[in-house]
């Protein structure tokens, strides 16, 4: 079976907010706003998903989630690598919040950041003042 990645289609949304419900992660502010790269399998199923949401003067990489079934082949980090990389126009550096993933994201060159010192844009987002519990770890990665 083989995978590619691709840059969401708007029909694609509702698929990408099933894998996310399926595996508890927020959806309440998932919009077209969101620039999605997805995942597809050999029959163009939606099977992974990660987001960009363009801030001021970063970019939040947000809701990644790959399904059951597909998990432990590496295609999250296949998945982030094709997110930093379209990020690269969109700001200097990159931030996630996670309370389960802080691991995966180190292995990816992210660093933590103190809550008190995330960028303003990042702390007036609804990942950061109600959809991430405030014991999520931030995350860091430059993109220079």
């Amino acid at each position: 079976m083989s995978d590619t990645i691709l840059r969401a289609t708007r029909d694609q949304l509702g698929a990408i907010v099933g894998l996310l419900r399926a595996a508890d992660l927020p959806t309440a502010d998932v919009d077209e706003r969101i620039v999605f790269h997805v995942a597809l399998d050999a029959r163009g199923a939606v099977i992974g998903a990660v987001g960009l949401e363009a801030l001021e003067a970063c970019v939040l990489l947000r809701s990644l989630v790959v399904a059951d079934s597909e998990r432990g082949r590496g295609l999250g980090r296949e998945l982030v690598v094709v997110a930093l990389e379209a990020a690269r126009p969109l700001g200097p550096e990159v931030f996630a919040l996670t309370t389960t993933a802080a691991r995966f994201f180190r292995e990816l060159g992210f660093v933590d950041v103190e809550r008190s010192h995330a960028p303003e844009a990042l702390q007036r987002t609804a990942q950061f003042t109600s959809l991430c519990p405030s014991n999520a770890t931030i995350l860091r990665r430059s993109l220079e």
